[in-house]
């Protein structure tokens, strides 16, 4: 059954994700693996943590894989965009990985190949095929992710349109990040209905921009839904994530699958 595995890992500012992953039925092989992400957070040292974490992972695992899960598809989801290989922009983690060919980075140093996916669009790709935008695959939908930033993945009729960074837009003048993501509603002190019509704000302009037909709205303050998500009103059903925290690992590993 390995072949029907791939390993998805989720790179964050704070931490790394990593599972392996039944790509055909979105579930976890294993429970996922967690470790800090290395200061200074270059491509290199993050790149060395992954191998290491890859290493762990096959040691713990309840299943064999015959090849070693380096033989495994790889997908990795990281805060930031890729054009023409090359990392254009980048969030959460040391600005240095602009520019570099991560793919050919972490190839390099953790001995498998390696392939790069934003996590908002990770997150998307998982809750289309497996969670909450599963019945939406005829539809427009845009998948938020609200964390230390607000990520996007916009998708039309089942089709991702990749590297979108919506949370940029300009809301009451500001970046949509600094306004309405939940570390600023935790670093302002604000409470739920102050920051709810911060992001009903922020709801209406990326609505008008858009358009979508669903809005899936993921990230940890999702599972907090009943405390703000009765608080917005928007022209389009707003509804929370399914998968949680497995989001990005399954996404990455749907994405490695698809592309290995």
């Amino acid at each position: 059954m390995s072949e029907q595995w791939a390993v998805g890992i989720d790179i964050g500012g704070t931490g790394i994700k990593v599972a392996c992953v039944d790509w055909a039925t979105g579930t976890l092989m294993d429970e996922q693996l967690r470790i800090p992400t290395p200061q200074p957070s270059t491509a290199t040292n993050v790149a060395k943590a992954v191998g290491q974490a890859l290493n762990e992972l096959q040691e713990r695992s309840r299943h064999t894989i015959p090849d070693g899960i380096r033989s495994l598809p790889i997908g990795l989801a990281f805060p930031g965009s890729i054009r023409r290989g090359k990392v254009t922009f980048l969030g959460n983690l040391d600005q240095s990985w602009v520019g570099e060919d991560v793919s050919t980075v972490f190839s390099s140093v953790t001995g498998a190949q390696c392939l790069f996916l934003n996590d908002a669009d990770a997150a998307g790709l998982a809750e289309m095929r497996f969670g909450a935008g599963s019945q939406a695959q005829d539809k427009s939908v845009l998948m938020l992710t609200l964390g230390t930033g607000i990520g996007s993945a916009l998708f039309t009729r089942g089709e991702l349109y990749p590297y979108t960074e919506l949370g940029h837009i300009t809301v009451d003048g500001k970046n949509g990040e600094r306004y309405a993501s939940v570390s600023t509603k935790d670093r302002e002190g604000l409470t739920y209905e102050e920051w709810a019509g911060r992001l009903q704000k922020y709801l209406d302009q990326i609505v008008l921009l858009t358009n979508p037909e669903l809005i899936i709205v993921g990230g940890w303050i999702s599972s907090q839904h009943a405390s703000w998500l009765h608080l917005i009103d928007v022209p389009v059903p707003v509804v929370t994530a399914q998968l949680h925290n497995d989001a990005g690992i399954v996404g990455a590993a749907l994405f490695a699958h698809q592309h290995a």
